[in-house]
């Protein structure tokens, strides 16, 4: 039975075999799943926004622009090639359509933002389950190689 890592959002986790990475609550944030599997370790970022503002104190996992550098230190801590990491996206939901044009656009924005910074590191993206209205739940057990979302909250009419 694999053991249950918990990742929250602006948070990130990584891990190795017997291990799943799982997150809820994936509304207009982007989840990205890292993986190398020739080491069979991955990392889990649960992404708020896609960049950090200049010179703020704000928590750097909250942002892609921030987060994903960050998972790829911790992968290569851990001993992953990262130059041979493969990515899973999830989430990018509009959620709020109703809050105004920023926050219905929020999702699509994180969207490109991870899309942009995958590619700068050269890291193709092999699955994207993003878009939509629905949230997600994303559940990523590390020995499988690939994450499993499944769609969760609804739209919020709000």
């Amino acid at each position: 039975m694999p053991q249950i890592i918990e990742v929250g959002t602006a948070d990130l986790a990584v891990a190795g075999p017997g291990y799943t990475l799982t997150t809820g609550g994936v509304g207009s944030c982007v989840v990205v799943c890292l993986y190398d599997e020739t080491h069979k370790i991955g990392a889990l970022c649960h992404i708020m926004l896609p960049e950090h503002p200049a010179g703020s104190e704000l928590n750097p996992l909250r942002f892609a622009d921030t987060a994903i550098p960050l998972a790829l230190e911790k992968l290569a801590e851990m001993g992953a090639d990262t130059s041979q990491l493969t990515a899973e996206l999830f989430g990018g939901a509009s959620m709020f359509q109703n809050l105004g044009v920023f926050v219905n656009h929020i999702g699509e924005q994180n969207i490109a933002a991870v899309q942009r910074i995958l590619g700068g590191h050269n890291i193709p993206i092999t699955r994207m389950d993003v878009g939509g209205t629905s949230g997600r739940s994303v559940q990523f057990p590390i020995d499988a190689g690939a994450a499993t979302p499944s769609q969760a909250i609804k739209e919020n009419k709000t």
